[in-house]
């Protein structure tokens, strides 16, 4: 997915950017990083409030590998499909 594509996905929350990070992407609003996109997979940012959302959908986080070999776990959901 190009920067132009995501751009166009939340085109309704006005001009979003999209910076590389870390082998992928951060997607941003007004400055503030609301979702990532890592090996052509969206994920949003969730809170307390919404994550239930997302966990009744089985929808997974987004987790990466440690120095330590572990897996760490970020507060971003794996975004629908629909």
């Amino acid at each position: 997915m190009s920067p132009d594509d995501i751009r166009e996905l939340f085109s309704a929350f006005g001009p979003v950017e999209v910076r590389r990070l870390f082998g992928g992407a951060g997607i941003f609003a007004d400055g503030t990083m609301f979702a990532l996109i890592s090996r052509g997979v969206i994920y949003l940012k969730t809170d307390a409030h919404n994550a239930p959302a997302f966990e009744r959908e089985a929808l997974e986080p987004f987790t990466y590998a440690t120095k330590a070999g572990r897996r760490g776990v970020m507060s971003y959901r794996r975004m629908p499909d629909r």
